[in-house]
């Protein structure tokens, strides 16, 4: 399990109150609130990590201009990869994400990417008892 606050793997976790928020910490961040209590290795819930990816800012730009490009039309698109011309001309218009699956196809198609990847960097933490998550992580969107 890692810290909500600074991302470090503890072996110790405490449930904490933190300007009003509750949250699971590690010993160090634990510092930076009012602790609730200890959690055990039974009690402390399981964090999951999201994936780091999104889709690109602009992709139903991305996908027109690649298929102008390729001289290709929604509907040749559409039939190449066995999929309804309706579902595409909203994707291509941005009134609906295609789902991963369909992503994948369109990229390899179209030669194109439609993720990016979003980095977290964590700052240097510093000792002071006021911390907040934004003294803590910066969050960095990769630009393709």
């Amino acid at each position: 399990m890692n810290c909500e606050l600074c991302g470090f793997n503890d072996k110790k976790f405490f449930e904490v109150d933190i300007e009003g928020s509750k949250m699971v910490v590690c010993t160090e961040c634990a510092k930076s609130g009012k602790v609730i209590k200890e959690l055990s290795d039974e009690s402390a819930p399981v964090i999951k990590s999201e994936r780091e990816v999104s889709f690109v800012t602009d992709y139903e730009k991305v996908l027109s201009s690649a298929a102008a490009g390729k001289h290709i039309t929604v509907a040749e698109i559409a039939d190449k990869l066995k999929e309804s011309p309706s579902t595409l001309d909203k994707i291509f218009s941005g009134k609906i994400l295609p789902s991963e699956e369909l992503s994948r196809k369109l990229e390899k198609l179209l030669d194109i990417k439609l993720f990016e990847s979003i980095t977290y960097k964590q700052k240097t933490k510093a000792k002071d008892a006021n911390l907040t998550i934004g003294d803590v992580v910066e969050i960095k969107h990769k630009q393709r």
